[in-house]
């Protein structure tokens, strides 16, 4: 598996090169730990990390360095991020609706909760 990381814009910088990679998803537990090797140079809270065609990635939320130049990542996946947030409809609706390009919505669902994909064109980022 290759690990890609950008930079807080969102900009693709490279690939990870790590050592071991733990992506969790479920009721406790939707968060990474992800062990780098020292030639890494990620250390950017809010930095993505993601496998390219895939739905495994998340946001970088903190680092740790063991002090021997190794450093690991941590973070909340994709999931974790949307289920630390609850969406509710305008006030006066019953639903929250969207139509149209898949994209679009996508952008609307992620923008009402806060949240922003820096580049949701790419629909193997999400």
């Amino acid at each position: 598996m290759e690990l890609t990381y950008t930079d807080l814009a969102g900009n693709d910088l490279g690939a990870l090169d790590f050592a071991s990679a733990d992506f969790a998803w479920g009721a406790d537990e939707n968060d990474f730990t992800v062990k780098l090797s020292p030639a890494s140079g990620i250390r950017q809270d809010k930095a993505y990390v993601y496998c390219e065609g895939t739905d495994i990635g998340g946001i970088v939320r903190g680092d740790e360095s063991d002090g021997r130049g190794s450093l690991t990542i941590t973070g909340n996946t994709w999931t974790g991020e949307l289920d630390a947030h609850t969406l509710m409809p305008p006030t006066g609706q019953a639903y929250f609706r969207v139509s149209g390009d898949l994209n679009e919505c996508i952008r609307k669902l992620l923008s009402q909760l806060g949240l922003s994909l820096i580049n949701i064109s790419e629909p193997t980022r999400l």
